[in-house]
């Protein structure tokens, strides 16, 4: 081991580096290693285990890429086991200060699952092939809902509708109301001032005069 240290640290930073970068070109890429070692120092003292503990010597990126998805955190029984145990003590937290009954339920539940119980789910998960997803999916049947339309069609009472065939009646504007002229008749004139006044007067001047006045 003492004479590969130094390769699998080389191994480890090269492999650290190339994901990192990676992530740069692509925020959305894959970092196995990142998520299997926190740390990139989490990665060194990881791969020294796998050399001691497993007898894997990684001295390849491939090998440190290959036992770092192997050892998925995700994947890890132990680990997700204590992701149910935590779950599980918040949920506890939650029904003290809030009793439901249906989360009371779910709690005595969950305290029925152990380890040996979530081991199994993982082997049947794994024993299904690619082939296997495939036949389940091309078997699954989908699920339509039938919807009433003529429920969904229904006016709402609270918005009215025009009758079918009416016309709403048009506003009818104010009929702007204009003055007539004044005309002066020549009579009532001459009543007023008399004959020989109205003699000596230009009648058709004062009628043109007038209406010009009235229309003004």
């Amino acid at each position: 081991m003492r004479d590969n240290f130094r390769t699998l640290v080389d191994v480890v930073n090269l492999a650290w580096e190339n994901e990192a970068q990676q992530v740069e070109l692509n925020d959305g890429a894959p970092r196995p290693i990142a998520k299997w070692a926190k740390r990139k120092y989490h990665a060194i003292t990881g791969a020294m285990k796998a050399a001691i503990n497993d007898g894997i010597l990684i001295q390849e990126e491939a090998t440190l890429i290959d036992y770092a998805i192997e050892n998925d955190p995700d994947h890890n029984v132990g680990k997700v086991f204590t992701k149910l145990e935590n779950l599980l003590s918040k949920l506890q937290e939650f029904h003290t200060d809030f009793p439901v009954d249906d989360i009371g339920v779910a709690i005595e539940s969950l305290q029925r699952v152990t380890v040996e119980h979530v081991t199994a789910a993982q082997a049947r998960k794994n024993a299904l092939t690619e082939e296997d997803v495939k036949d389940i999916q091309a078997h699954t049947p989908v699920v339509t809902t039938n919807i009433n339309t003529s429920v969904v069609n229904k006016p709402s009472p609270f918005v009215t509708v025009a009758k079918p065939g009416l016309q709403p009646t048009p506003k009818m504007l104010p009929i702007p109301v204009t003055n007539s002229p004044k005309i002066i008749k020549v009579d009532v004139i001459a009543d007023v001032l008399g004959d020989d006044v109205l003699d000596a007067m230009d009648v058709d001047s004062l009628l043109g005069d007038n209406l010009e006045l009235a229309a003004a």
